[in-house]
């Protein structure tokens, strides 16, 4: 979906076009932005709708066509006169892509006499999205709903449900697909429900629940939807028991003939617009919280019946594209007002207790409600609950949480610089999502540090991305290749947050237990390519003493002059400083003393020169291997000697490493019981 700021500029370039049509369709896109946000009522309307004057005042051409205010005419009322057929009912607000999607596997049926699409404020108008995908049908009616800035399930398909001209309704979320036998394989006589069970459902598919068909009589007698839920969850099983009380007979929909467009459960409910701070804004994250509420919401009131009026519209605009209406009486939403504080307390402690395995809340809701009011989600279930909200696992190697999420958030790794840079970066973000719960994604671009693949490298499960991908609107980047914000950072400013993390780096960022074997493990058990294991076999290990000598970059050279980047000035001079104590004749004073207690060791060479290896050869003949190479540079076959190395280096007790060097920090990290010694601080 396209960002406020794109949308602006989008209707700027267009209005600097000779495109009239273009420029009429982005300026319906631009007034339907500004109306939404206009609508929202939540913690960052403010600054959102400042921000978004200040990308109007940046571009003077767009003033003029700031929405202005519209008279709504009559009451829209539509007509009653019902023809027998199947009328497929939608809504929409913001999900056009998954629109475009499913829609053409509804209108392949000629069973299919008409589509009822309810935009809800989108962003993008539903009537737009359509035309860019070509979908052209005379049988899909548009009604687009002006200044809606929440989604509210059950007043967008209750117009929906009335608009419909069949005797027979198909209610179809926007990312549901139905399948080329649907009709020969489900009953659909008016008589009858014919809905989604999640318990029936298909793995990855819980979310058909609240597909169904059913007569529209039917349904207009128990009134459709209650409109008193105005939130995500519980809305499908309350009509469907209404339906049932009224004498339906509800039969399962055959799970083969429909599907589910996967996606985060994060646009179905109403997300954090901001970082939460305590545990109510993180439970109000998860779908059963809302659940629960609503159940309990809806059974305390009065029935939802015949007798309660449904949302009334207006009209606004007629169109052969599409039927423009707005509310005829304003509606905010603040969700922390639905249901009483003991209500919602309740409700917490049941998603809670369904979203975490083990876990009992055992204290009175009114413990619950202040223990989520003064403290985070993790510290408010340790104190309410019989354990922690991640049950940790202890062994003889790592303490480390176990659990689940119901969506993950995702950790994107942006790995920075050399090898040994990347390495060290990709096991601290490995490490972090670990024990936070994330789903991990390496990003392994290919550059003038390290021009080679990952997978040229690894044979590896995971996730890897080899460019960078474009990211949500509200995912949380961090730039650790800035040594001011990389001094100030702390990864414990991302536990709290459920949103995608985006970190660019070539450092470690997470320290101490739970991290550090966790990263050790990780990097012990990446499994190296095909090639790159035909060098480690080709040479003898292990050997007793491994030696890596990275003296390139002295005091008198640039430490970093092989590749271009940014480093800081502080970061030089500690560069050059180390290497000039890296030159191969530091090593052969402490080789030697090794050598005197026992001269039989053997030893493994990694270097960054050939002169290091003729030294090293010339000094110490036969006790000396290592990978013979004719390159020294960052192409993918010197980096594939690059990992042997590393490997190699890994499996001797005693590593001679070199100082300022993440090949000697990761070489040193991979292996088991490997006593360290630097140049220039133990030798």
């Amino acid at each position: 979906m396209q960002t406020s700021k794109e949308i602006v500029a989008s209707f700027s370039d267009a209005l600097a076009s000779d495109n009239d049509s273009l420029a009429a369709r982005e300026g319906e896109t631009f007034r339907s932005l500004f109306r939404s946000q206009l609508s929202s009522r939540n913690a960052k309307s403010s600054a959102a709708i400042s921000s978004l004057y200040n990308e109007v005042r940046n571009r003077p051409e767009t003033w003029g066509n700031l929405p202005k205010y519209e008279d709504a005419g009559d009451e829209y009322k539509p007509d009653n006169s019902i023809a027998a057929g199947f009328s497929v009912v939608t809504c929409c607000m913001n999900r056009n892509d998954h629109l475009a999607q499913s829609l053409p596997t509804w209108l392949v049926h000629p069973e299919v006499d008409e589509v009822i699409i309810v935009d809800w404020s989108s962003r993008i108008p539903v009537s737009i999205t359509l035309d860019q995908a070509g979908i052209q049908d005379a049988r899909i009616r548009i009604l687009r709903v002006e200044d809606e800035g929440t989604w509210i399930l059950s007043h967008a398909y209750n117009l929906g449900f009335r608009a419909a001209s069949r005797d027979k309704i198909i209610k179809v979320d926007s990312d549901i697909m139905l399948d080329a036998g649907f009709f020969q394989l489900n009953p659909t006589d008016t008589a009858r429900l014919t809905a989604g069970n999640w318990r029936q459902a298909k793995s990855g598919q819980s979310h058909v629940n609240g597909f169904f068909v059913v007569g529209r009589d039917a349904l207009l007698a128990v009134n459709g939807f209650n409109e008193r839920i105005v939130t995500y969850g519980w809305d499908d099983d309350d009509l469907y028991e209404r339906l049932t009380k009224a004498g339906v007979q509800r039969k399962d929909v055959d799970p083969d003939t429909i599907r589910h467009i996967d996606h985060s459960d994060l646009r179905r409910i109403e997300h954090p617009k901001c970082k939460p701070l305590t545990g109510w804004d993180e439970i109000q994250t998860f779908p059963q919280f809302w659940i629960a509420l609503n159940r309990q919401y809806a059974s305390s009131c009065a029935p939802w019946d015949a007798s309660c009026p449904m949302t009334a519209f207006r009209v606004l605009g007629d169109s052969p594209r599409e039927l423009r209406l707005r509310r005829s009486h304003p509606y905010g939403i603040d969700t922390n007002l639905i249901g009483t504080r003991i209500e919602r307390a309740i409700a917490a402690v049941s998603a809670i207790e369904d979203a975490f395995s083990g876990v009992a809340v055992t204290v009175s809701p009114d413990v619950v409600d202040y223990a989520l009011m003064t403290r985070s989600l993790k510290d408010a279930v340790a104190a309410i609950s019989n354990q922690s909200l991640q049950p940790v696992e202890e062994t003889s190697e790592v303490t480390a949480p176990i659990g689940h999420r119901i969506d993950r958030p995702r950790l994107i790794l942006d790995a920075q610089h050399g090898l040994g840079n990347r390495l060290r970066a990709i096991a601290s973000a490995y490490a972090f999502a670990q024990v936070q719960d994330r789903e991990l994604i390496i990003q392994w671009v290919r550059d003038e540090h390290c021009d080679c693949s990952f997978d040229s490298l690894f044979d590896f499960d995971g996730t890897v991305e080899d460019s960078r991908k474009s990211t949500a609107e509200d995912t949380v980047e961090v730039d650790l290749m800035n040594k001011a914000f990389r001094d100030a950072f702390d990864p414990n400013s991302l536990v709290r947050t459920n949103r995608d993390v985006v970190i660019r780096s070539a450092y470690r960022f997470t320290f101490g237990k739970p991290y550090d074997p966790i990263e050790r493990k990780f990097l012990r058990t990446l499994k190296p390519s095909a090639d790159v294991q035909t060098l480690i076999d080709s040479v003898r290990s292990p050997n007793d003493i491994a030696v890596h000598v990275r003296m390139n970059g002295g005091a008198s050279t640039d430490p970093h002059g092989d590749v271009p980047g940014e480093w800081s000035r502080s970061e030089d001079e500690i560069s050059r400083r180390a290497r000039s104590r890296s030159h191969y004749g530091y090593f052969f004073k402490r080789l030697d003393e090794l050598l005197e207690e026992e001269s039989t060791q053997t030893i493994f060479l990694a270097s960054d020169n050939s002169e290091s290896y003729g030294a090293f050869n010339a000094k110490y003949g036969d006790r000396v291997t290592s990978l013979p190479r004719t390159v020294y540079d960052r192409s993918e076959m010197q980096l594939k000697f690059a990992l042997a190395d590393v490997i190699l280096l890994s499996r001797a007790p005693v590593l001679l490493g070199s100082n300022w060097s993440s090949f000697t920090e990761i070489a040193h990290s991979m292996s088991e019981n490997q006593r360290l010694e630097i140049s220039g601080q133990h030798f």
